[in-house]
């Protein structure tokens, strides 16, 4: 046998074990697999904000969370969020979605990534009355005299309270009675 038909013998029989190696790897289809995108490189379909709804009193904080999706739901982490509030007289918030809640009413809080936005209310309640002074704090009065109360609502921690509203009323009308401007 010559030297170049052994050559030749060996370069096909070396494309034949190529081939068969090839072949057995294959599923039997011939479209090529792909793989898809990356799940980074997904585009957000959806937002979800949470929670959905919060109740807080005013003058606290609180801390939103926002999660972007794919069109199959799958998260996608590492989204930047833009975030907004639809009224800034009741809350605040900032680029990491830490809202401060300023006075008594209802805000929606949004938070969006490429153009899609997802939403929750957050209600604002007036900081609860832990207590009323009123003042003077002792008064003593003869018959026919009368004196100008005044008082003042403060909370849990002693901080005064602004723009609540008082009713006033005495334990004995018969002895002193008192107008619903504190005038007794």
């Amino acid at each position: 046998m010559s030297a170049s038909l052994i050559v030749h013998l060996r370069t096909n029989r070396w494309a034949l074990v190529m081939a068969l190696a090839l072949a057995a790897c294959s599923d039997g289809s011939d479209a090529p697999t792909d793989p898809g995108p990356p799940a980074g490189d997904a585009p957000v379909a959806g937002v979800a904000v949470s929670p959905q709804a919060t109740e807080v009193e005013e003058g606290s904080a609180y801390d939103f969370d926002a999660v972007a999706t794919d069109s199959s739901g799958a998260v996608l982490d590492d989204r930047p969020f833009t975030w907004a509030t639809s009224d800034q007289d009741v809350a605040v918030i900032d680029s990491t979605g830490f809202a401060k809640t300023l006075s008594p009413g209802v805000a929606t809080i949004s938070a969006a990534s490429e153009g899609i936005s997802g939403s929750a209310t957050l209600t604002v309640v007036p900081t609860p009355v832990a207590g009323v002074a009123v003042f003077p704090v002792d008064t003593l009065l003869e018959a026919g005299q009368s004196v100008q109360l005044t008082a003042e609502a403060r909370d849990r921690d002693g901080s005064l309270l602004t723009g609540r509203a008082m009713a006033w009323s005495s334990s004995d009308p018969a002895i002193a009675a008192v107008s619903g401007d504190g005038l007794v």
